[in-house]
């Protein structure tokens, strides 16, 4: 019996052995697997770091040239009558992408898309109609946005007053301040997103084709020959001095930095920037 004995706890003390033995393994590769994700989590936060820097520092150096050179006041084309100034990197104003050092940088001139204050009413009732709108809706679209910037209770035909919004305080009942207010006025999250690129706040009445970016060209019912005879040697087109500027960063590490720059008056404020981050 003793020896049966001896024998069991031998049995029992290896069992336990064993057992200890792949609970370490297990948490040495647990612990193994932690440390080579903990690597690469510290290798790609610092890549993005690295990145991130690169995009501010490009973002400083071109924001410096559009302030101090020729190009903020008289565009691409370095043109003031028969003054030709010298070329630079930046070849247009409509939003086309070019190389910058290892990132890619765009910049789009507001005057080339729609603008709602002050209020382009025939360049936003053709993005609807190209949006798929037919008439009635778009006269619908147009009586909404009417009742909400004016100042009294009484709808239109197809408005929207208080009390058929889903916030009690709206409409506003004044001038549409910030595309969020579109939105409501839409009522349409799909047609909201599908416009809200080609839209802007403060820009001007009439669009510069020459600054119109290619996608939006077309919807707008522009002729691409009359913007080579408008852009035509010895044509001065001069930039708004509000610009629109993406600064991306492709391969393992993608990052997209868009800022809106306003070009100010006189030296106390030459420049300010706005809705400065990072998107998507």
């Amino acid at each position: 019996m003793r020896l049966k004995d001896k024998q069991s706890q031998r049995g029992a003390a290896l069992l336990l052995v064993l057992m200890l033995s792949a609970s370490m393994a297990a948490v040495m590769l647990f612990m193994s697997g932690k440390a080579r994700n903990d690597a690469r989590m510290a290798s790609l936060v610092r890549k993005n770091t690295l990145v991130s820097m690169e995009i501010q520092s490009t973002q400083a150096d071109v924001v410096f040239r559009l302030m101090t050179s020729p190009l903020g006041v008289l565009g691409p084309g370095n043109r003031y009558g028969e003054i030709v100034g010298g070329t630079d990197l930046v070849k247009s104003f409509d939003g086309k992408p070019y190389a910058y050092k290892e990132l890619e940088v765009s910049i789009q001139d507001m005057s080339g898309l729609v603008s709602l204050v002050p209020f382009n009413e025939k360049g936003f009732k053709q993005l609807l109609y190209n949006q798929g709108l037919e008439r009635e809706a778009i006269d619908e679209v147009m009586d909404r946005l009417d009742d909400w910037q004016d100042r009294d209770g009484l709808r239109r035909l197809a408005g929207a007053e208080n009390g058929d919004y889903d916030y009690p305080y709206l409409p506003k009942n004044g001038l549409i301040q910030s595309m969020q207010e579109l939105a409501y006025v839409l009522d349409d999250e799909q047609l909201f997103t599908r416009l809200q690129g080609k839209l802007r706040l403060y820009s001007t009445a009439t669009i510069v084709r020459q600054f119109t970016p290619d996608s939006l060209y077309s919807s707008l019912g522009f002729d691409p020959e009359q913007r080579n005879s408008e852009t035509a040697e010895g044509a001065s087109i001069y930039p708004s001095g509000r610009y629109i500027i993406d600064i991306s960063a492709s391969g393992d590490t993608a990052l997209k930095q868009r800022l809106v720059l306003y070009r100010g008056q006189g030296t106390f404020k030459p420049y300010f920037t706005t809705n400065e981050g990072m998107v998507r």
